[in-house]
């Protein structure tokens, strides 16, 4: 068996790498059972109006890196702002604020999912909104719906260079498998953050299994670094 260091010393003396569109390979994913917790990566103590509360980690590190579900929690009018640290599925720093307008009292609960994948959480901080009544509790977890706001997202763990690279996914629950869009996935699938998305809610039953053959030029752009 031989390879680039065998038959390329001064390519990888260099510092050379190939890139995922020069391997000729197909890649598949399973993401095993995937959580629903809505307080998975941590809470915060409850803060009245603009009184900022720092998270409290429960879980440091995704189930499987995934976009997060920010919410507050509170027994009257309540709402705020999440800001968030951390790093993708590939191991680059990111940061995500999220916003949560004021919830009308009889609403104790409100969640918005946001877009970035997280691979794991490094601190967080959320300020409830000055129009807040009483005690509002921030927490962080999994995004499980399908709606335009709870959208969840699941990170590819290759990057891809469209859509198109994504050439199958099927969703799993109770040992039924769907395949998605009748095995044209591209509709569920988000190139920019190299992640992919469902039809269904999740309800701590399924899985998804992912093929895919990139096709992304790494030439120019950052490396990946280590989670």
């Amino acid at each position: 068996m031989s390879g680039l260091g065998e038959h390329n010393y001064e390519f990888i003396q260099a510092g050379g790498q190939a890139t995922p569109n020069e391997l000729d390979r197909y890649e598949r994913i399973n993401t095993g059972i995937l959580s629903i917790d809505a307080s998975w990566f941590g809470t915060t103590a409850s803060g009245t109006a603009s009184q900022a509360r720092a998270m409290v980690i429960i879980n440091k590190t995704a189930d499987f890196p995934r976009n997060i579900l920010y919410g507050v929690v509170g027994t009257a009018d309540c709402g705020g702002s999440w800001t968030v640290n951390g790093r993708d599925q590939f191991g680059g720093t990111i940061t995500e604020t999220v916003a949560l307008a004021t919830a009308a009292a009889g609403t104790p609960a409100r969640a918005v999912a946001g877009t970035k994948i997280f691979a794991d959480v490094a601190s967080g901080t959320f300020t409830p909104t000055s129009t807040t009544v009483g005690g509002a509790l921030g927490r962080i977890g999994a995004a499980i719906g399908t709606s335009t706001t709870a959208a969840f997202k699941l990170g590819l763990l290759t990057k891809i260079g469209s859509t198109a690279d994504v050439k199958s996914i099927t969703w799993t629950t109770e040992n039924v498998v769907t395949t998605l869009g009748g095995g044209t996935p591209g509709a569920y699938v988000d190139a920019t953050n190299h992640a992919f998305t469902g039809t269904s809610i999740m309800a701590g039953t399924e899985s998804y299994n992912v093929l895919l053959k990139s096709s992304w030029d790494n030439k120019g752009k950052a490396d990946l670094t280590l989670l």
